[in-house]
Parts: structure tokens; C-alpha cells; sequence
């Protein structure tokens, strides 16, 4: 007789996760408008990521968005998460990590557990025209 727990792995209503995949990239540019960081097709979940913003003036109305399976989920400028202290402690999906507009310098976290079902996009809209450099690092997995 076998001992041990079941085999509940190993049964169809547990979805089976593909590997680790992640995004690193860098943008630099000016002009304003919506630039696509994200754009994931597929059934999955978040494992994280950061948003690192380095320019040399403020980029304070500048605006992170987050669509999930088509929908905008969150969209919120960096000036209004520092003012609402949206940080880690906030059980928000995107947060503030560092913010400092006299040495233009943010960084925005992305938190883990974030489920999609057929698309997950991060998008960062640019509403000052002046050159600067975005760069991030995103981490996910596609169910299979």
C-alpha cells in the first residue's frame, strides 16, 4: 500500500507553469507619447520586475500604465505616487522604490502575483519631450 501524500501535482486543476522568462531592455529617446516596455501574449503570471528612470530634468508627470488582458489596471504618474506614498507597503501592483526630482532619478517596482489570461502590458507615457533613459527588468512564466 503506498504512503504518503497524494500526487495532487501531478493532477490536471494545478496549471503546470513554463520556465522562468524575463525582459531587460533599455530605451533612450525624446518626445512625448506611450512607449510599449512590456507586451507579453498568453496565459500567465508576474514574478516582478523594476523600472529605472534616469534623465536630466523632472519627470514627475510622467505615468506608468498597466493593462491586463486588454484592460487598463493601473495608471498613475510618479508625482502622485510619491504624493500618496505608494511604496512597497501598499499592496499595490506598481510602487515607488526611489524618487528624487532636484537629481532626476526613479525607480518603480513591479510586484509578483499578478495573474493575466490572454495579454499583460506595462507601457510608460512620456509627457515631458527632453531626452532620457528608461530601463527595466521583468520577470514572468506562460502557463502551458
Amino acid at each position: 500500500m503506498p504512503r504518503g501524500y497524494p500526487d495532487y501535482f501531478g493532477q490536471q486543476m494545478f496549471p503546470k507553469y513554463g520556465a522562468l522568462k524575463s525582459i531587460s531592455d533599455y530605451h533612450s529617446s525624446s518626445g512625448s507619447g506611450e512607449k510599449t516596455l512590456v507586451n507579453i501574449n498568453g496565459k500567465g503570471i508576474v514574478f516582478g520586475g523594476r523600472i529605472w528612470v534616469l534623465s536630466s530634468d523632472a519627470r514627475n508627470y510622467d505615468i506608468i500604465r498597466m493593462y491586463i488582458d486588454g484592460e487598463s489596471s493601473f495608471s498613475m504618474a510618479m508625482s502622485h505616487m510619491n504624493l500618496y506614498d505608494v511604496d512597497y507597503n501598499s499592496q499595490l501592483p506598481i510602487f515607488l522604490i526611489y524618487y528624487d526630482e532636484l537629481n532626476p532619478r526613479y525607480e518603480i517596482g513591479i510586484r509578483s502575483g499578478i495573474t493575466f489570461d490572454s495579454n499583460f502590458k506595462l507601457t510608460y507615457y512620456q509627457s515631458n519631450p527632453t531626452a532620457f533613459s528608461i530601463f527595466y527588468d521583468f520577470y514572468y512564466t506562460l502557463i502551458q
